[in-house]
């Protein structure tokens, strides 16, 4: 994904002024991984949160418990119920995201 963008991103600037080309690709650049860091972090804590939940119950565990298999840990499947909606929801970000880096798109947000 990040090739892909800053791919486009490059590619966009076909044709730009070059006194500020590289000021112009910096921004861009900055611009593109700042918004998929922000859908990586949003989708690792939809993940890593319920599962630090339940390894938390595991640390906190004596080992009598745990050979005992005193301790609950939720199946997977409780813990990520809704794991269809976090893949669509990835899905509809990235189409969002790829769909803000066309030439087109790159060039409007590019001056002159």
């Amino acid at each position: 994904m990040l090739m892909i963008l800053t791919q486009r991103d490059v590619l966009g600037l076909e044709g730009a002024r070059k006194p500020y080309y590289s000021a112009q690709l910096g921004n861009l650049l900055r611009e593109s991984t700042g918004k998929l860091a922000d859908e990586h972090v949003r989708l690792m804590n939809k993940i890593i949160v319920p599962f630090r939940k339940e390894m938390i119950k595991l640390i906190k565990a004596t080992d009598g418990e745990i050979v005992e298999r005193q301790v609950e840990i939720s199946p997977t499947e409780m813990v990520f119920p809704d794991d269809k909606k976090l893949w669509s929801d990835t899905k509809l970000s990235i189409a969002e995201l790829l769909e803000d880096h066309t030439p087109e798109a790159i060039s409007t947000r590019v001056p002159g």
